[in-house]
């Protein structure tokens, strides 16, 4: 099929024709229900940290997937909470060295340098399942945002000591979010057990009680009921779940009602100025994918839910942890409080005002313009309003035909032409598993945009300067067609 082809060749991504050689654009207050005992004053679902007098001081721990970013952001402009310190699990989606270079760079872009953070182990215990290496090289690419780069003047310490010194030195016991695995957990509270004492409560999206879960892997499908934060190391939750400290899960139950808004570009494009509307924006803006069926504000709904209580329905219960990672209620288990579901609207909208809080980053997300193009089963054309500026630039895809297609370009290094490497294309044998593409054809990174027949599709394209062809494709493996579209001058 198309899309099969579009993944394979190099060639079918965005391309661009330059007169010199171009490289590839490559909560003080009262805390959230069940994080004390029950019968304490904070104990019932209408009562968060917003409504303290003083921040509630709290400790993050995540695996910086995109759910978790925007927990993040959330957090760091939320007036109800003090984050003390913010520890990366290396055993969930990032890896420690890329995960340490964003998080440092993200608290610069907000202007809190402060807070302390740190990587916690990077393998699980028995049973733990790694996340997919796909998953985590996008993570660790922080899914394609900019940021400018922060230089450290100190090695980060151990994850777990760094949170016994931020637990133990703050003013009130703390709450931990928990936004990833526990594997820092596990080892904070065995390296570390007197800390236990200053720790109000664990606040965490985990588990899937009356819901699917969604790891699916060759040793454990949906039906299973294991949530990756729990898959990724169930022995550290077991570990965890045996001290005897409150906890609170967000599990897929409550999240499930929280689905990303499929339109977030737009609804972020009308006001993104402060600094976590306008890196989320980038961050979708760059990867749409993010924004697709199945995708879920899992760690952000749970951060929301945090912060305001009110935004979910609550249950207290006996709960319990399978071997394999699947958290069920059990008349025999350990008590625990669960937002058995989630008013999804208004959590939706709580992150999106959360996002807009505080001030910009020091450098603002642009984009240099848009690219519309049509395709009518006939004729591939650019639409008005085409950019002229290189750079960021979202490109859209009408295919108004009745048949799956795709927007694809070809360029090259002079002295080639573009009608040299429309020659090129038009003769490549699509079924060469050794084709090679030519060394003066330039390549900017994208992975094409596909739309069905009637449908819209969207993608971002960092075009540089140059001349720019487009050509709309068709057909199914090996046999393709293509139209031309033309050709676009853009200036620096």
């Amino acid at each position: 099929m198309l899309r099969s082809t579009l993944a394979l060749l190099a060639l079918l991504a965005l391309l661009v024709t330059g007169c010199a050689a171009a490289a590839p654009s490559s909560p003080a207050g009262s805390l959230p229900a069940g994080s004390l005992p029950a019968g304490s004053p904070a104990a019932s679902p209408s009562t968060g940290p917003s409504g303290a007098a003083s921040p509630h001081p709290i400790v993050v721990t995540t695996d910086m997937g995109m759910d978790d970013l925007v927990a993040i952001y959330l957090l760091l402009r939320e007036p109800s909470v003090d984050i003390r310190a913010i520890t990366i699990d290396g055993t969930g989606l990032v890896h420690c060295g890329p995960g340490l270079r964003n998080i440092r760079r993200i608290l610069a872009a907000f202007g809190r340098e402060d807070i302390p953070f740190a990587c916690g182990r990077d393998t699980a215990g028995p049973g733990g399942t790694p996340f997919p290496d796909d998953w985590r090289a996008s993570s660790d690419n922080m899914y394609g945002v900019v940021l400018p780069p922060v230089v450290g003047t100190e090695f980060p310490p151990a994850g777990a000591d760094l949170l016994a010194e931020a637990i133990d030195a703050a003013p009130a016991p703390v709450t931990i979010v928990a936004l990833g695995p526990w594997t820092t957990l596990q080892d904070l509270f065995a390296a570390h057990p007197a800390t236990l004492a200053k720790v109000a409560g664990i606040h965490a999206m985990a588990g899937a009680f009356d819901v699917p879960g969604n790891m699916d892997t060759p040793t454990i499908k949906p039906a299973d009921g294991v949530e990756w934060n729990v898959g990724a190391d169930p022995s550290a939750f077991a570990a965890v779940l045996a001290l005897d400290v409150p906890v609170t899960f967000v599990p897929l139950d409550a999240t499930d009602d929280v689905p990303v808004p499929w339109d977030i570009v737009e609804r972020l494009a009308s006001d993104h100025a402060a600094a976590g509307a306008d890196i989320t924006y980038e961050t979708y803006v760059r990867s749409p994918y993010l924004a697709a069926a199945g995708s879920y504000w899992w760690d952000s709904a749970a951060a929301a839910a945090f912060v305001d209580p009110g935004l979910a329905t609550w249950e207290d219960a006996t709960i319990a942890l399978s071997e394999r990672g699947h958290l069920s209620r059990d008349p025999a288990g350990r008590p625990a409080r669960i937002a058995v579901a989630a008013d999804g609207q208004r959590v939706t909208d709580a992150i999106l005002a959360g996002l807009r809080r505080g001030d910009p980053r020091p450098v603002p997300f642009t984009l240099a313009g848009a690219l519309s193009v049509t395709w009518d089963g006939t004729a591939c054309t650019v639409d008005d309003g085409a950019p002229t500026k290189a750079g960021m630039t979202t490109v859209t895809f009408h295919n108004r035909s009745a048949a799956a297609a795709g927007l694809l370009a070809a360029g090259v290094r002079e002295p080639h032409t573009w009608a040299d490497a429309l020659a090129w294309i038009d003769a490549a044998d699509m079924s060469n598993p050794e084709l090679a593409i030519p060394d003066w054809i330039v390549q900017v990174a994208s992975d094409g945009v596909y739309a069905e027949a009637g449908a819209d599709a969207t993608a971002a394209v960092d075009l540089p300067a140059g001349t720019v062809g487009v050509l709309c494709g068709t057909g199914e493996w090996p046999k393709l067609d293509f139209a031309d579209g033309g050709t676009l001058t853009l200036g620096s």
